[in-house]
């Protein structure tokens, strides 16, 4: 009746989705876990939880419970092998990183449009700030911006040798036109410099690149 059991009932029946009953065991467990749930609230089972309530399964390892149910078991129990989350939102993704890192959790880094947030800034985060989460544990962080090398970046204006370099680090195979822009005065300017591209920026990754750069 719960909405963290109804989520977790949710999240189950999606994860074990045409796995014949009887062979779970068989299953592929790459990169899964076993886990203690407490199915009635959907938190890591403690020790007070009513047996009946708890089942052990296997799930992807990022999506693991954290917190240990505090609806039957003390404070004391939640909060043993605990470290609280800190609060990472707002902050760049390196500073992030290191402070789940000092506090003993390791991440999970998503990827998603963050509006007029720079890049790289931290906008949300699961467990919130402030949750006992067991040591160890995996925290989600949704980071704006593309995922760094998902998306052809804008090489206009680079010196085409480094503009080579960017798209090899991402993958993208890439053709050079040496042609002048069409103002002779800038052509002449901007000797060696990337003017034009194809496809456009933002584009994504994984597909070669033409790139015009005056001679």
């Amino acid at each position: 009746g719960s909405w963290p059991a109804q989520i977790w009932a949710r999240f189950a029946s999606g994860a074990l989705a045409g796995t014949p009953y009887g062979q779970l065991a068989e299953a592929d467990t790459e990169g899964m876990v076993t886990v203690e749930v407490d199915l009635s609230t959907g938190f890591l089972a403690g020790p007070y939880c009513p047996r009946s309530h708890v089942a052990r399964i296997r799930v992807p390892a990022d999506q693991v419970p954290t917190v240990v149910c505090p609806v039957h078991n003390p404070a004391g129990v939640v909060q043993a092998g605990a470290a609280t989350v800190p609060d990472v939102i707002g902050l760049d993704l390196g500073s992030a990183v290191e402070a789940l890192t000092t506090a003993g959790f390791t991440n999970r880094i998503v990827w998603t449009d963050g509006g007029a947030l720079a890049q790289g800034t931290v906008f949300n985060q699961s467990p919130s700030a402030g949750f006992p989460a067991q040591a160890g544990s995996r925290i989600r962080i949704v980071v704006a911006g593309p995922e760094p090398g998902s998306v052809i970046p804008s090489l206009l204006g680079f010196p085409v040798g480094q503009a080579v370099a960017e798209l090899q680090a991402i993958g993208a195979a890439v053709r050079i036109v040496t042609e002048p822009e069409a103002n002779p005065d800038d052509a002449a300017r901007r000797t060696g410099v990337v003017w034009k591209q194809e496809p456009v920026p933002g584009t994504s990754a994984g597909q070669p690149v033409t790139l015009w750069a005056n001679p």
